[in-house]
């Protein structure tokens, strides 16, 4: 049974999971035997839901973090994710290294979900290379994918899913 949440991980073999998102970062992670599909959304991210996951993955699901591979797909990038001061004071409070992923653009915020990701990533553990990165923008390109805040209400979404193989 699941419950709501920004993460889920599977051990079944040929078991489908996946994420809904429009800008928020979905995140695909493979091991030899268990896999997750990560929402880290700005929310999720301040949290760490990346490093969260793969450390679960490591200590409750028995994956070698040199195995694992990631596949990052669209999201609204830094040029278009603005944020006001409170949040960028969250993310301080979180923990100030947060502060190297802003930009100040216009006396607006912008997030960089990507390089936090990334940076929660091999902070866990995660060799760079073994991370494939589709860096497309959802708010840019209108005609590819859905954005929430360029269509200002839900409108639709994509969904990023991965099967772990039969082993």
């Amino acid at each position: 049974m699941c419950k709501n949440g920004d993460a889920i991980i599977t051990k079944t073999p040929m078991h489908t999971i996946g994420v809904f998102s429009a800008d928020c970062l979905p995140l695909l992670i493979a091991g030899k035997n268990c896999a997750a599909a990560v929402h880290a959304g700005w929310r999720g991210s301040k949290l760490n839901i990346a490093g969260k996951t793969v450390k679960k993955l490591v200590s409750e699901y028995g994956a070698s973090v040199k195995d694992l591979k990631v596949f990052v797909g669209p999201c609204i990038n830094e040029c278009c994710l603005e944020m006001g001061n409170e949040v960028f004071e969250e993310f301080l409070a979180a923990d100030s290294l947060y502060a190297r992923f802003f930009i100040k653009k216009e006396n607006k915020w912008h997030l960089n979900l990507r390089k936090l990701n990334r940076y929660q990533l091999c902070e866990a553990g995660v060799i760079d290379s073994s991370i494939l990165d589709l860096d497309y923008c959802t708010y840019c390109e209108e005609d590819n994918f859905y954005s929430f805040r360029r269509q200002k209400k839900r409108n639709g979404s994509m969904f990023s899913f991965i099967v772990l193989k039969n082993c």
